[in-house]
């Protein structure tokens, strides 16, 4: 029974947070105050429908921009995260991959061609791929009697699709 409780109460808060923008409308009401609602006013009432609108696009944190040299253009790759971003850009017609390190907060010269390119890509992915972990030991967030050896794997038995640990 205890169980049950919990999991209901656990479903109530779930129901309870879920948000789900849709038609509101303002309207005054007999006493002058504004009101807000999902549902449309009385007939006689003047309203207003109110829209959710987003003020600006999401911005991406790695910019990419050409500069002007004296001998023809150099693309430079910023980035604005606190670590170290790789990205890897790929020039058109030529499908060669240039990949690069952009220092945390710091910008890179990508490469350098006597006119703009148009149409490149590029895709990043946080972290330094040759870095070495340091051998320090890392303790897991709980108190135990007993060690626990932690294990990941890639598309195993636990892989990283998901947020679980596997203790073993």
């Amino acid at each position: 029974m205890k169980g049950f409780c919990f999991i209901l109460v656990g479903a109530f808060f779930v129901f309870l947070t879920v948000c789900q923008a849709g038609q509101m409308y303002k309207y005054k009401d007999g006493d002058g105050n504004w009101m807000f609602s999902d549902k449309p006013p009385e007939k006689e009432k003047k309203f207003e429908t109110l829209a959710y609108v987003q003020d600006k696009k999401p911005t991406s944190k790695i910019k990419l921009q050409y500069v002007k040299e004296t001998e023809g253009y150099t693309l430079q790759a910023k980035s604005s995260y606190y670590i170290p971003v790789e990205i890897a850009v790929t020039v058109p017609g030529t499908e060669e991959s240039i990949r690069k390190l952009i220092p945390a907060r710091g910008s890179i010269d990508v490469l350098s061609n006597d006119k703009i390119t148009d149409n490149l890509t590029y895709q990043w992915a946080l972290g330094d791929p040759d870095s070495i972990a340091d051998k320090y030991p890392y303790h897991a967030p709980f108190t135990s009697l007993k060690g626990h050896k932690i294990t990941q794997g890639f598309n195993g038995r636990f892989s990283h699709t998901s947020d679980i640990v596997n203790m073993r």
